[in-house]
């Protein structure tokens, strides 16, 4: 937490003991991290392109244009290698 009193402000019960935190600290706490598929750098759930070397979060097929998933390293419709 960064300990900044920024309104508006989450209550949290640690051990008995109420706490205070800004709202994006707070929910920063639940945002899902992944991996860009080019270069590894983290990336929030939010991010459309990797903030380090600026990649697309999705990848297309080169060859057919199918959206590929996350893990795919190979297009599920006609093979091709996915960078």
């Amino acid at each position: 937490m960064c300990g900044e009193p920024k309104p508006p402000y989450v209550e949290i019960d640690m051990d008995g003991v109420p706490e205070y935190t800004c709202k994006e600290c707070y929910e920063r706490q639940f945002i899902e991290i992944t991996a860009c598929r080019k270069c590894g750098a983290a990336m929030e759930a939010a991010d459309a392109f990797c903030g380090k070397c600026g990649s697309p979060r999705t990848a297309k097929c080169p060859s057919c244009g199918t959206e590929a998933g996350e893990d795919d390293r190979f297009c599920g419709k006609c093979g091709t290698g996915i960078t």
